[in-house]
């Protein structure tokens, strides 16, 4: 078991980052507390106390949900979330347990990208833009993140913002776990744009699966660019999905087994989100 020497509690966002960089690798961030014995390494003594910064909460307007990064992710279940922001409702229904749900944060499950995360697959397909505090304060995309190397200590992401869903738009949610709440040996998300409910004018596709990073599948949106949207075009495109990623094997499931998965969810996903984008599919 994990013993840790000492918990701090920071008052500002300031001071949470000028304390890890003060302890250095021997620190960790504190918020909900489920992922922080996994992510803690041996060497790992002291947890900086974040979860009484003001930095949770949701709030929506005509354009966007802003989401504080120690919100509980069962904050995601409310309405604002549920008509504005589709996918994350989806996903943060799929997550965890009603308890893990009340005590991981929304923060928490992009710190603890490497772990399996439900969120985490479904901000990378809405490309989320985060507002971290490091060396300086920043906003970027989760799709800039994933170009370079994710997180670094200090970083603490303050806010997470997505775009409202609009009427041309869909999304579209798939896991495979051995219960619908249990960690997922895959799953994928998908954001699709339409043009007059035909033609894909852009298409997001994010795939998780245990033990490596969620990846997006940039050769999928891309093949997708101006083609109309049929069954076929679907499966072709979950084909190139399963055929881009690579999956690993471990005592849960074989490499061979995921990657027959992924094509199954990402056709899954894709059918969803072109769907409810208004899309008539053709057969």
């Amino acid at each position: 078991m994990k013993h840790f020497r000492q918990v701090v509690s920071a008052k500002t966002p300031g001071e949470a980052v000028a304390l890890r960089k003060a302890i250095g690798p021997k620190s960790l961030y504190l918020a909900g507390g489920t992922t922080v014995v996994p992510m803690a390494s041996r060497s790992v003594e002291v947890l900086v106390d974040i979860s009484g910064l003001g930095l949770g909460g949701i709030s929506a307007t005509d354009e966007a949900v802003s989401i504080g990064a120690t919100t509980p992710i069962a904050a995601l279940l409310a309405p604002e979330v549920s008509s504005r922001v589709p996918l994350l409702y989806r996903a943060a229904s799929r997550c965890a347990t009603p308890i893990i749900r009340n005590m991981a944060t929304v923060g928490g499950s992009l710190v603890g990208i490497y772990l399996p995360s439900d969120l985490a697959v479904a901000l990378i397909a809405l490309d989320a833009e985060l507002d971290i505090l490091g060396d300086g304060e920043r906003t970027v995309t989760v799709g800039d993140l994933l170009d370079n190397g994710w997180l670094k200590a200090p970083d603490l992401v303050c806010n997470i913002r997505v775009g409202k869903q609009t009427d041309s738009q869909g999304t579209g949610y798939a896991k495979l776990g051995r219960s619908q709440i249990d960690v997922a040996l895959v799953n994928a998300a998908a954001f699709v744009r339409l043009s007059e409910g035909r033609q894909i004018e852009g298409l997001r596709l994010s795939v998780g699966q245990s033990l490596s990073m969620p990846v997006l599948v940039k050769d999928v949106g891309a093949k997708a660019q101006g083609k109309i949207v049929s069954l076929d075009l679907i499966k072709e495109l979950a084909r190139l999905a399963a055929d881009s990623v690579k999956p690993k094997s471990d005592f849960r499931a074989s490499s061979w087994y995921r990657k027959h998965v992924v094509e199954a969810l990402v056709a899954r996903a894709i059918f969803d989100a072109a769907e409810e984008a208004g899309g008539r599919i053709e057969n």
